[in-house]
């Protein structure tokens, strides 16, 4: 496989209330995938474009004067593929580039409930993957696997948690969204099944003032020999004409692309609207896991020793919060669990 250039595109970030909303984001999306490739096409072949959490909807089920969840349901969240996809898809299928986006997305098996996705958009301008977030703020209302985790199951299988986009243009991809990278076992599970990039979009400060978005996004890819893909929110508006900025969310910019040794290829020195963009090359990230006995956990995993860590259950399950005080609650009998584990 040649090498390729990858995009993170560091996009402002709007609030989408409604339908039409959503597609004013879509569009502006859209002329971002023309303008990064327009540019970065002159070093090398542009083959995937990746975008912030948000860049489609933004949040306006966080934060002060939040949607309430089924309005948000109804309004915002799209359903995939759909409209909103096709429209990216046309975007992608111009340039002939995969696109990476996330999106609040509806689910026909849990009517009521929306998950927080990241897609994967083909140069064809169809969506061929898309993997949930496991993992949300105590403030996100969206629905995670977990919330509804013996119905997912039943559904969707035990195999389900972290599937990977395996292509033969691009390499194999996983998608972790914001918080979730606060888990290494995502990374993990990815990597274990295959993948090669991980899309690892957005993280609200102070993540990166107090360095923790660096530190994460470069542990994630040496701990499993990953290249990272990580383009973080640029500013932030309470609505699509950018009258208003949105109070109590800034994310710091600052996206970032990294290398399977753990070395940043590329990084935006602000949070304005940017991109940043770096060569991706998978052969030589195959060569590496097959005849590295160094920097190369994943040969060394013994996994008999780690596979009773997880035995108890912390964090209770299909408990599907929808608000900041049902997601309390949970966190609550979280800690009970631990005291009584004598771990807190």
């Amino acid at each position: 496989m040649e090498p390729y250039i990858a995009v993170c595109v560091q996009s402002r970030i709007a609030d989408a209330r409604n339908k039409a909303d959503v597609i004013v984001n879509a569009k502006h999306i859209s002329e971002w995938i023309d303008a990064a490739n327009y540019v970065n096409s002159m070093e090398g072949t542009v083959k995937i474009v990746a975008f912030p959490e948000g860049a489609l909807q933004g949040f306006p089920d966080e934060g002060l004067g939040a949607m309430d969840p089924d309005d948000y349901y109804e309004k915002v969240a799209i359903d995939v593929p759909g409209e909103i996809t096709d429209l990216i898809g046309e975007a992608a299928k111009k340039n002939n580039t995969f696109v990476l986006v996330q999106a609040r997305v509806k689910l026909p098996e849990f009517s009521g409930d929306y998950f927080n996705a990241a897609l994967m958009i083909s140069p064809a301008g169809r969506v061929i993957y898309s993997t949930y977030k496991h993992a949300v703020y105590v403030s996100e209302p969206s629905t995670t696997p977990h919330d509804v985790y013996e119905k997912w199951v039943s559904t969707f299988g035990n195999n389900s948690f972290f599937p990977v986009a395996k292509t033969e243009e691009i390499g194999n991809y996983g998608g972790i969204i914001c918080f979730e990278r606060d888990f290494p076992e995502s990374a993990r599970g990815y990597a274990l099944n295959g993948a090669e990039v991980l899309y690892m979009p957005s993280g609200l400060e102070p993540r990166v003032a107090r360095g923790i978005w660096d530190l994460q996004s470069r542990a994630r890819a040496l701990d499993n020999t990953c290249f990272v893909l990580a383009p973080n929110c640029g500013p932030f508006y309470s609505d699509v004409q950018k009258k208003s900025w949105k109070p109590g969310f800034i994310c710091g910019g600052r996206s970032m692309i990294v290398g399977y040794l753990g070395e940043v290829l590329a990084q935006a020195v602000d949070s304005q609207e940017a991109f940043v963009a770096a060569p991706i090359n998978i052969d030589a990230l195959r060569h590496h896991r097959k005849t590295s006995a160094r920097f190369n956990p994943l040969i060394n995993l013994k996994t008999e020793i780690y596979s009773g860590i997880y035995k108890e259950s912390i964090y209770p399950a299909n408990t599907r919060p929808r608000s900041r005080a049902e997601r309390e609650q949970a966190l609550e009998l979280s800690r009970e669990r631990l005291e009584k584990m004598k771990i807190i």
